[in-house]
């Protein structure tokens, strides 16, 4: 739960139902009204709650200990910087000729490369192979793969975040100090070096050919992080994907949530309580949120709605930092069976 003067209960739920001893008509009339969405998210709780996940997927260690842009950096920002302690993500824009003859600088932001990421890993690690198949078309992979409803307009929009994606320069970088000596260790990829999709711009047209499918292929250090090589263990970790649907296209509620799951393994396994400042959370989380305090009410309210879809979450606050209580593994181990990514247990990056 947290403390400090916030409210445990979540802030999607704005409802309020009168109990007033007087009305007799108050059992029937005083209830609580939910919208459709807080709806969904109560039975995803109920869900969860009562039963252990059939489907899980994968995150990746950098993008939970730092995370992709929330929202759009600007055309004119030619780096993205995020910084977790001794871990640094840097990101270059995709230089993107759209269909129209134009061209572009483009940043991955928003919900749609986090879930484009999700299946990419999971796939990777289903199929152990770097290639993998979208569909028939990127449209098709939408909404049949990531589970995702959008149309019209909005399809352009997903088709250049994920090309951005695909396509962009990422960089992680970590330093380690010891005494006189400082160890440095870099990796520049992108995600994918070759692909092929194919979009209906409109909301309306024809399937491609048959004998053609939308696909990418994964560049091979990046890949390797996921599955490992020689000998080394990778570095993709599961999460339920109930949670991450749940969360739909709250950005920073799934960067938390992914967050949560990996510190609460690397804490001995959820033995041990982690103390993080305010301050390098709004390092970690707050590139699109200077103001700190607001940051702070953002971040409760992830927080708060990652706490109801993550059973066994503990966590609390005071003005100076916000801790991770001992809280139950996320995914337990008996229930990973043969897909069990071994994990590094305390202290991680």
């Amino acid at each position: 739960m947290v403390h400090d003067h916030t409210s445990t209960a979540t802030p999607e739920l704005d409802g309020h139902a009168s109990q007033n001893a007087g009305d007799e008509a108050a059992t029937e009339k005083n209830e609580l009204k939910l919208s459709a969405q807080q709806k969904k998210l109560m039975n995803s709780v109920a869900s969860i709650r009562e039963h252990a996940p059939k489907e899980l997927s994968f995150g990746i260690d950098f993008l939970a200990d730092t995370c992709l842009p929330i929202s759009d950096p600007g055309s004119d920002t030619r780096i993205y910087i995020r910084k977790n302690g001794n871990l640094t993500l840097e990101i270059q824009p995709a230089y993107i000729r759209n269909a129209d003859g134009t061209s572009e600088f483009v940043f991955p932001y928003g919900s749609v490369p986090r879930r484009i990421l999700i299946w990419a890993i999971t796939e990777a690690l289903r199929t152990k192979n770097p290639k993998l198949y979208l569909g028939a078309s990127l449209n098709d992979f939408i909404s049949n793969k990531l589970r995702l409803s959008i149309g019209g307009a909005q399809v352009k929009s997903a088709r250049k975040q994920t090309v951005a994606l695909f396509r962009a320069q990422i960089s992680v970088t970590s330093f380690a100090v010891k005494g006189e000596t400082v160890k440095e260790e870099f990796e520049s990829f992108q995600i994918a070096t070759s692909g092929r999709l194919l979009t209906h711009m409109g909301a309306t047209g024809q399937d491609p050919d048959e004998n053609e499918s939308s696909y990418l292929v994964l560049d091979q250090r990046f890949y390797e992080r996921i599955v490992g090589t020689n000998g080394r263990h990778g570095k993709a970790f599961p999460v339920d994907m109930r949670v991450v649907e749940a969360i739909g296209n709250d950005a920073l509620a799934l960067d938390v949530y992914l967050w949560t799951v990996l510190r609460v393994y690397r804490a001995d396994r959820g033995t041990k309580a982690v103390c993080i400042p305010w301050e390098r959370l709004h390092s970690q989380f707050g590139a699109d949120i200077q103001e700190k305090k607001r940051f702070k009410q953002k971040f409760i309210k992830a927080i708060n709605k990652v706490g109801l879809l993550y059973p066994g979450l503990n966590f609390e606050s005071d003005r100076k930092n916000f801790t991770l209580l001992p809280s139950a593994l996320a995914i337990e181990e008996r229930q990973l069976k043969s897909r069990k990514p071994k994990l590094k247990a305390g202290g991680g990056r």
